[in-house]
């Protein structure tokens, strides 16, 4: 998902849509139908932003547009996700969005919680497979 917003995001930069912050305000107001909330929904800036909150959502454990991911898939996001944000050229394309954003959600990985917890039982877990080796 994260991937297939990238390229819709990455299509708005080429398509010249930028968006601004005032057309994101706006968002709300306008009609989904109307070509300004069109073009607002398809603009760079409201995709970008989208592809933050996506992030943010899957690692804390939470699905659209309420509900929790069950955990065997939500540890899945979470290796895909983490593998997918320290791609250099998507982590450019993240820092470019929202430097402070995208740090973050890297925090998230970093601070003690549920995310964190399971990275260190992954790593726990290699680092016993090679020992056993």
């Amino acid at each position: 998902m994260i991937l297939a917003l990238l390229g819709l995001y990455r299509q708005a930069r080429e398509a010249k849509n930028p968006g601004t912050f005032e057309e994101l305000k706006q968002i709300t107001e306008l009609s989904s139908d109307s070509l300004e909330g069109l073009r607002a929904q398809k603009s760079q800036l409201y995709l970008g932003y989208k592809i933050l909150w996506a992030i943010r959502l899957f690692l804390n454990g939470k699905k659209f547009p309420s509900g929790n991911i069950p955990e065997p898939q939500w540890r899945k996001y979470v290796h895909e996700i983490v593998d997918c944000i320290s791609k250099q050229n998507i982590m450019l394309d993240l820092l470019f969005i929202d430097a402070e954003a995208y740090f973050q959600i890297v925090a998230i990985l970093f601070y003690k919680g549920k995310v964190f917890d399971f990275i260190r039982e992954d790593k726990d877990k290699q680092n016993k497979m090679i020992k056993a080796q």
